[in-house]
């Protein structure tokens, strides 16, 4: 497990967006896509929210396992990569499913949009989590 510093634990609280990466089990081709990621301190590991309608799904679903998560400041400067290998998680695999889910709609939005992002969620019933306990974290934080 890598442990977090201070400094990249503050980084982690920025609403900050992040490109996800991995590459089509299929043709070969990697796939970057924008996500809200956040770093949940009671299991010390990275997630990422998806349904099952999106290429990200697809591709894990079918065995691409190996992801790249980037942060960068809006600035451009600094930074917070890693990678490892992705876990997928549905409602039914945990307890902390909606309360990962919550903490991640808290960070990006304010006011009712968090209830109203967690409603739509809830309702559309087609949610996962992707979870990174990185082997590799590189940053400039």
């Amino acid at each position: 497990m890598v442990q977090l510093t201070e400094g990249q634990l503050e980084f982690m609280q920025q609403r900050i967006f992040a490109s996800f990466a991995l590459v089509s089990p299929t043709t070969g081709l990697p796939l970057n896509t924008t996500v809200w990621v956040h770093y949940y301190q009671p299991t010390e590991k990275f997630y990422v929210i998806t349904n099952k309608t999106r290429a990200k799904w697809r591709f894990l679903r079918d065995g691409s396992k190996k992801i790249a998560i980037n942060i960068v400041a809006p600035q451009g400067y600094p930074y917070f990569s890693m990678n490892g290998t992705a876990e997928v998680f549905f409602e039914e695999d945990r307890e902390d499913f909606w309360d990962i889910i919550l903490e991640i709609i808290e960070k990006y939005n304010a006011g009712n949009e968090v209830n109203r992002w967690l409603k739509r969620m809830k309702e559309a019933g087609d949610r996962l989590l992707v979870e990174l306990e990185p082997d590799n974290i590189y940053s400039s934080v």
